[in-house]
């Protein structure tokens, strides 16, 4: 199925290639950022030999070396020097990895709040691998659109970007009876959310996730056995997979996006859309177990 996509966008006209991206994007949305577990089995839990101090140290080493190695890496691929883009990019990660500190916080607008301030740590990670200023151009996230802001630049200013697959998946809800959308956590935690009293997903041994996040949408189940203290939680876990999602976007997905649509002839497209394809990189490693995703450690450990 990839190579006839392939061989597709590599023969169609322009615009027929911009739709079929936009296609793949809007329809083949990935299974990713699964949270918590409810019976018929119960959650398999991490048993860390470390302490709640010692994850928090790793946590923050993993986000600085990401943040640190992509952007050395990249800004050496363009000729640049890798250890001043490391140490840049490497302080971005640790903005990063503070925004999901501050995003399972019990207050509300903590998620949006962090939302934010996590994306000022991926901008340094995008500016330093493209060997600009820190404080060039930044990039923040408002529910269906990512506005790119230029602080220091006279023309364009703030350039709006819509979110394709978030605006495709808050499309779709709004004709699937069984999803209720939430207003006030939705403007909590700067991204949509959506409750539904039916099961999310459920896996080949049973575990049943409590909630999901695609993009720039938080799905919650209201599942009648649970909680406040449960629900609580479940939804700051989805906060961060929110915020890794920004990651991934800012430091690959994003940048790989754009340099596409620019090959394919689409700059002015490209200053207007984000397709957003962050999720489909999780997706390539949904076959590990739920305990084996990375991502899952991180939101548990840090909302635990």
């Amino acid at each position: 199925m990839s190579r006839r996509i392939l061989l597709l966008l590599l023969i169609a006209p322009v615009s027929r290639r911009i739709l079929l991206l936009l296609l793949i994007a809007l329809v083949a949305v990935p299974r990713v950022a699964q949270a918590q577990c409810a019976p018929p089995m119960p959650c398999i839990p991490y048993e860390p030999d470390d302490s709640d101090l010692e994850r928090q140290v790793r946590l923050l080493g993993i986000n600085a070396a990401l943040g640190g190695v992509t952007a050395g890496v990249l800004h050496t691929l363009r000729g640049g020097d890798f250890i001043g883009a490391f140490l840049k990019g490497a302080l971005g990660g640790t903005v990063t990895y503070g925004a999901k500190r501050l995003a399972v916080q019990d207050f509300d607008g903590a998620g949006f709040l962090a939302r934010q301030v996590g994306s000022v740590g991926d901008s340094f990670v995008r500016n330093a691998a493209e060997g600009v200023p820190l404080l060039d151009r930044m990039y923040f996230p408002l529910w269906l659109v990512r506005l790119e802001v230029h602080p220091h630049s006279d023309a364009r200013v703030i350039q709006p970007r819509i979110d394709v697959l978030t605006t495709g998946l808050a499309v779709h809800a709004m004709f699937d009876s069984g999803r209720a959308f939430d207003l006030g956590r939705s403007l909590s935690a700067g991204a949509l959310v959506y409750h539904s009293s039916d099961e999310i997903a459920r896996d080949d041994r049973g575990l049943v996730a409590y909630g999901a996040t695609v993009g720039g949408v938080i799905l919650l189940t209201d599942l009648d056995h649970r909680t406040e203290a449960e629900r609580t939680r479940t939804f700051a876990h989805e906060r961060v997979h929110v915020l890794q999602l920004d990651q991934v976007h800012a430091y690959w997905t994003g940048p790989a996006e754009s340099w596409a649509m620019r090959s394919l002839g689409a700059h002015g497209l490209a200053r207007w859309i984000d397709i957003n394809l962050a999720p489909h990189f999780f997706a390539m490693y949904s076959g590990l177990r739920w305990e084996d995703r990375p991502w899952e450690k991180e939101a548990d450990w840090i909302t635990s």
